[in-house]
């Protein structure tokens, strides 16, 4: 009798106390929420100036919070800025055509330069840093203020004081236009490649891919290059479905959040025949692209050849807040079927081929590579007659080139079509090799 009355009362004070604990934790908590009430009543009452509109204090204090993850990609929507973001997805809007994340040093760092835009016709790069818009530094600004600085009527002009590697500090005054976007380009290089350059994973990618693959079987292509340079990502679903094109069967890409739940994404069946193939990849290339390209080098599926790739595999769930605004979220990250985490690490590829050194400081050759860019994508109505100018002028070097359009300081491109040829060859003979004991 004594036993079960010790044992009850024992259970009765680890209630007590567990209750206590919480009951302590709760109001730790809600005095540290409490301070930051006591600061805004101080602020209201005492700050030497009038003190500024309750909803400019609590979005800083929001942002105030959000900063302390140390993820740029995590941001808070305000109200009108979460309406225009939704606007823009179906709408027009004026820009210079760029993609930007906001570095460590809080300057701007463009991911990709989206071709056919203001951006790529004054010649800025993937990987160029904004330091200042209109003379202003950047660092006093959140991303989503730098963006609605770049972003204006079109006709007016920005003034951007661009860091590039090798080059330093210079200006560029950028004409803002509608942003315009062509996503899919494809052309055939000699009589056996296929060529496929994708600029941004989109809703309707998968379905010009898939036209050009049938284009390219229709006329007995045996090998593929696909090219993702500075591609800057997109739609996971779009990316998952190109991927599906090439990779019979197995994962493509999985995510995991902080709990430990995967969520997979697989192909299950052959759409097209396996032939040779090789992704061209850089520093551009971010997000979806990295799915992709991190998916075909898995499953040796394909060669990548380039650089390494930006390093962006985290998942952005976009919340909606209760007074319109919104909280895009980092709520997982991505991983290649073999396990490797994308985030802050990219994809490295199988053979590294960098452009020369003179691509980012002579404006004639970088215009040289985006004639050659502009003439895939049909991204201006002067693309052909740019074309037919080039091959006038330089006539010996393009008999030497594998297509006319090719420049010839892409070396990237002009390695990718030496090792696809290669492994076509590869793929043609039946040689089988024995060794002999």
């Amino acid at each position: 009798m004594f036993r079960k009355s010790f044992l009850l009362l024992a259970f009765i004070m680890l209630l007590v106390f567990n209750f206590n604990v919480r009951a302590a934790e709760v109001v730790k908590n809600y005095s540290k929420w409490e301070i930051l009430k006591e600061v805004e009543g101080l602020v209201k009452d005492r700050y030497v100036e009038p003190a500024p509109e309750e909803d400019k204090m609590v979005e800083g204090a929001i942002r105030g919070l959000l900063e302390t993850l140390n993820d740029p990609f995590t941001r808070y929507i305000p109200k009108d800025a979460y309406k225009e973001m939704k606007s823009n997805l179906s709408g027009k809007f004026y820009g210079i055509g760029i993609v930007i994340t906001q570095d460590d040093d809080k300057y701007i760092k463009i991911i990709s330069p989206i071709f056919g835009t203001p951006a790529t016709k004054v010649g800025l790069l993937a990987g160029d840093k904004i330091i200042k818009v209109n003379g202003e530094d950047v660092r006093k600004y959140n991303l989503h203020q730098i963006v609605k600085k770049l972003r204006g009527p079109k006709g007016s002009t920005v003034e951007l004081t661009i860091f590039r590697k090798g080059k330093g500090t210079f200006k560029v005054v950028v004409t803002r236009d509608e942003v315009k976007i062509k996503h899919v380009g494809w052309k055939k290089i000699g009589d056996d490649i296929g060529y496929i350059m994708i600029t941004q994973f989109t809703q309707d990618v998968p379905y010009d891919v898939e036209k050009a693959l049938n284009e390219f079987e229709a006329e007995g292509v045996k090998g593929i290059i696909l090219d993702l340079r500075n591609n800057p990502g997109g739609l996971l679903t779009a990316a998952i479905e190109v991927a599906r094109k090439f990779i019979p069967r197995g994962v493509i890409v999985y995510t995991k959040d902080r709990f430990g739940h995967k969520t997979s994404y697989s192909s299950f069946y052959k759409t097209h025949p396996l032939l040779p193939m090789v992704v061209l990849v850089n520093g551009g290339s971010a997000s979806a692209s990295e799915i992709l390209s991190g998916a075909l080098k898995d499953h040796k599926r394909a060669i990548l050849i380039g650089e390494k790739t930006f390093g962006k595999g985290c998942v952005q769930t976009v919340f909606n807040l209760s007074d319109g605004s919104a909280l895009a979220l980092t709520t997982a990250w991505y991983y290649t079927p073999s396990g490797v985490c994308i985030h802050k690490k990219g994809i490295e590829p199988n053979i590294k081929v960098t452009l020369p050194d003179v691509v980012y400081s002579s404006e004639e050759v970088y215009k040289d590579l985006m004639r050659e860019w502009e003439y895939v994508l049909g991204a201006y109505a002067t693309a052909v007659e740019k074309q037919k100018e080039y091959e006038k002028q330089h006539k010996n070097e393009v008999k030497d080139l594998p297509a006319p359009w090719i420049s010839k300081w892409d070396t990237q491109l002009l390695e990718a079509v030496r090792v696809v040829r290669a492994m076509i060859l590869m793929a043609q003979t039946d040689y089988k090799f024995e060794v002999k004991k």
